[in-house]
């Protein structure tokens, strides 16, 4: 079987599809596929493996605003699997059947010199109106293990074309000018709860998983996705995740305890950060949970002291086992555990039902302090 493989990978692009075919045949193991993935991978390799783990550029440069120039994937020499800090963990299969659609070549760095943008490319890139995505009827069917009440909640929208749209609201933040005089009969505006205003940005998910961005004029994705869900903060807990899914499986699964958000996986800008202390400071807790323990840290410290941090785990398959990826293997109660336990509430044996016990305890002797005092 693997001369079949080796013999395939020297032939002409005309016949691509024939490993494809052996690739995801029942006959092919495992460790056969992964063999493929490799050599078609090589030439997107950047320096030297890291145990089985070889960094590379994304092959699926339409996730990237820049085609992954500067490198941000790595995948599992063992299983195959790919796994991209931007557009998440990648089967496979799903590898070998891109490669097939579009064999791109690795991106090339910058030379200094401006690069023009082909008209073909920008009318392949052009995405719907703002408007014409909150016009677009709700999502009403499960989707990524994602319940239509959890898609309703994060306003979550079905393009005609296929296409599936995440909007991003602003917050009415102000800054507080009061130095802690508030009246204590009326609660001034600068310390009141945020509310969302306006969608100043959306993100749109294609059914290939590919990625389409578009701000309103004058923004940018300046602030977490999520906080539709969040208008008035009612949860004790919040969440703050990287993916846009992640997020809402983190709300699904931890019930109303829980408000949750996304930042991506990028950089945050200043003014990001800036929101999500703001909202972070009507949470007991925050649950920063992230793939990589340096970021998840670096987020946490602009949380503050009550953030806890939980750093997305490596399963067997090679797969980044983020908030959706346990949501769809292990369901509800695995997410939900995972976000009682960081943020300190019962115990690793502790089921999330009672979990939830322990903290409507301590919800109780707060209360019954509040009225004593």
């Amino acid at each position: 079987m693997m001369k079949t493989f080796k013999n395939t990978l020297k032939t002409q692009s005309g016949e691509v599809s024939s490993y494809i075919y052996y690739a995801t045949s029942p006959l092919c193991s495992r460790a056969a596929l992964a063999g493929v993935v490799v050599e078609r991978l090589r030439g997107r390799f950047v320096g030297a493996p890291r145990g089985n783990r070889q960094p590379l550029h994304c092959p699926f440069v339409e996730n990237h605003r820049n085609g992954d120039r500067h490198p941000s994937a790595w995948l599992n020499l063992e299983t195959g699997w790919l796994n991209c800090s931007v557009c998440g963990a990648h089967r496979p299969e799903d590898v070998l059947q891109r490669l097939q659609a579009s064999n791109v070549p690795p991106p090339v760095r910058s030379t200094g010199q401006r690069q023009t943008t082909q008209p073909g490319a920008r009318q392949a890139s052009k995405v719907p109106a703002i408007e014409a995505a909150l016009a677009a009827p709700l999502l009403t069917t499960t989707w990524r293990g994602l319940t239509p009440q959890t898609l309703e909640r994060y306003d979550v929208r079905r393009m005609p074309n296929g296409w599936v749209a995440m909007p991003y609201y602003e917050l009415s933040f102000s800054a507080c000018t009061c130095e802690d005089a508030c009246s204590e009969d009326a609660e001034c505006s600068c310390c009141a709860a945020p509310t969302t205003t306006r969608c100043v940005a959306v993100k749109y998910r294609l059914p290939s998983g590919q990625l389409r961005y578009l701000s309103a004029p004058g923004s940018t994705f300046n602030v977490p996705f999520g906080l539709q869900a969040c208008d008035p903060p009612v949860g004790w807990f919040l969440a703050v995740v990287e993916g846009e899914v992640n997020a809402m499986s983190c709300w699904q699964s931890a019930g109303v305890m829980f408000d949750a958000v996304s930042i991506g996986s990028q950089q945050p800008s200043v003014a990001l950060l800036d929101s999500l202390r703001h909202l972070a400071g009507f949470y007991a807790a925050v649950v920063v949970w992230m793939d990589e323990a340096q970021r998840a840290q670096s987020i946490a410290h602009v949380v503050g002291s009550h953030a806890h941090v939980v750093v997305s785990q490596v399963d067997s398959d090679g797969a980044k086992l983020d908030a959706n990826e346990i949501l769809q293997r292990r369901g509800e109660d695995a997410v939900a555990a995972v976000l009682y336990r960081a943020a300190g509430v019962g115990g690793s044996t502790q089921t999330p039902a009672q979990h939830l016990d322990v903290l409507l305890t301590r919800m109780q002797v707060v209360n019954n302090r509040e009225i004593e005092t």
